[in-house]
Parts: structure tokens; C-alpha cells; sequence
């Protein structure tokens, strides 16, 4: 099967940061697990938002969220057989379903599903104090909020998170801060709010010697590996899909717009600030 990427933050076409590092991390963290014949592109736009902060604010994160979604259209002319949305507040997840009939899945939504199953308890690690609460209505908006011991973010500086898919000394050391805190309050899973968190976690780049397998658990409480779940969960619903299996419902708000609806939305649909660029990983 072929998969994409939808990506959030913007990258100049062949940026080294996304080419030769984001990429290849990424491509090692889905190895672990994907189907040896799925096939995934990561696909890059030009247009939105630039550095971490601006994700940590509902009416800039929003703003952003239509590039994700003009991805996702393209994706589906273009053949892919499911979409991976890779940032944890799943931008505009709901809408993309409504707007493409092939399987969309977001690493937030994936993760907290799963860690519903997996924990009565989980706890979340986010990117920034400012998202908090953001991320609050999110778990509320999936029923969840049971399940959710507490949120707490990260201390490392938000310029300096990217920088953990290079060297994640730094990433582990102030999660591990935060996780404790979360063990506390009843966390009985670790989720890394983040797509870039995630694998500087699980794959401890520039640490393999104090972690040759990766950061997995604090204090005995498992750290889960969210871009993997994601992307597992993806794998199962393009499978339905080709079998002829029910694979989404589409009488409520996964409804599917009429062709005058769709044409009344031309010019929104088609904005043409937003070029992309694909990276296979």
C-alpha cells in the first residue's frame, strides 16, 4: 500500500532539516513496524506556519490547518491509499474525512485511542505550556477525558525541540521531568505530544549507548510510541478498505459534500499559495 504524510510545518522543497534528518528519523521509527510492502511519502508545503510556537495557538494553528487539508485532497488524486496527518492536535481531522474517501488518521486521535485500551490512565506531554489547553478539549472532544490523568508540558525550549531528532539527550531528559510528574497523578502510559518528540524518544538518536532500545518506559511506566500506533492504525483501515469492509460512516460528520457544495468551495479549495514537494522515506 502507499501512504502520505501530511505535514504541518512548512519546508522549502529539499530542505536538509526535512530531507536529511526529520525524514530519516521517521523512516526509522516506521520501519519497526509497518508492512514491508507499504510504501510512504512524506509530503511537504512551502506555505504556513514557520518554527514551533505558532502551533501552541488555536487561531494560528487553525490558519495553518488548510495547507494539511489541501494535502490531503492532492492525495487522493494522486493515488495514495490512506493519509497520516502527523501532528498531535490532529489539524482539521474530521473535515479531511469529509472531504476524501480513503483512510485519514492523525497521530493525537490514534494515540489517546489506543492508550484508551492499552492503560485506564494516561498521561500526555506536551509541546508547550500554551497548548495545554488546547490539548484538554481535544481529549474531551474524543471522550476521553476518564482516561486522561493529567497533561503536563516539556521545559526544553520550543527552539530547541527539533533539534532532539539529531541528538536526544536533551528531549529525554526534560520528558523524563514531566513524565514523573504525570506518574504521580496516576499515569499508567507516557504519550509524547508530538511527531517530533515521539521518535527522539523512541529511537534515543546520538544516546543508543544508555538507551540502545530507546526510551520505552520511566519508572516502569511505558512511553508510547505514537508514530508507529499511528501508522499501524492506518494500515488496518486501508486493509478494511480493500477488503470491502465498513470502514467509516458517512451519515453524520463524516458526511461527504455534493458536487454543487464541493463547486460553491472552488475557490477556497483550490488556494494557490500552497505547493508541495514529496519526500519518500
Amino acid at each position: 500500500m502507499k501512504l502520505m504524510l501530511a505535514n504541518v510545518a512548512i519546508a522549502e522543497k529539499d530542505d536538509d532539516f526535512a530531507v536529511n534528518c526529520l525524514g530519516k528519523i521517521w523512516k526509522r521509527n516506521f520501519e519497526l513496524v509497518k508492512d514491508k510492502d507499504t510504501e510512504i511519502i512524506s509530503k511537504f508545503c512551502n506555505w504556513g506556519i514557520a518554527g514551533m510556537e505558532g502551533f501552541c495557538y488555536p487561531a494560528i494553528d487553525m490558519l495553518n490547518a488548510q495547507a494539511v487539508l489541501q494535502a490531503c485532497v492532492q492525495g487522493e488524486k494522486e493515488g495514495y491509499d490512506g493519509i497520516l496527518i502527523t501532528c498531535f492536535g490532529d489539524p482539521m481531522l474530521d473535515q479531511i474525512r469529509s472531504l476524501v474517501d480513503i483512510p485519514v488518521m492523525s497521530i493525537g486521535e490514534s494515540a489517546m485511542r489506543i492508550a484508551s485500551v492499552m492503560a485506564k490512565k494516561f498521561g500526555l506531554v506536551t509541546i508547550s505550556e500554551a497548548n495545554i489547553y488546547e490539548t484538554w478539549h481535544r481529549v474531551d472532544q474524543l471522550g476521553l477525558s476518564d482516561y486522561c490523568a493529567g497533561i503536563v508540558a516539556t521545559k526544553e525550549p520550543q527552539e530547541k525541540q527539533p533539534g532532539g531528532i539529531i541528538h536526544a539527550e536533551d528531549t529525554i531528559g526534560y520528558f523524563t521531568e514531566a513524565a514523573e510528574k504525570l506518574i504521580a497523578l496516576g499515569a499508567e502510559i507516557l504519550i509524547p505530544c508530538c511527531g517530533l518528540m515521539s521518535p527522539s524518544l523512541r529511537l534515543a538518536p546520538g544516546c543508543e549507548e544508555e538507551y540502545p532500545g530507546g526510551v520505552t518506559a520511566i519508572d516502569g511506566v511505558p512511553v508510547m510510541d505514537v508514530m508507529s500506533v499511528a501508522v499501524q492504525m492506518l494500515e488496518g483501515a486501508v486493509k478494511l478498505k480493500k477488503a470491502g469492509s465498513p470502514w467509516i460512516g458517512r451519515s453524520g460528520i463524516y458526511r461527504m459534500p455534493t458536487k454543487t457544495a464541493l463547486e460553491s468551495g472552488r475557490m477556497v479549495l483550490q488556494d494557490d499559495r500552497q505547493q508541495f514537494w514529496d519526500l519518500k522515506l
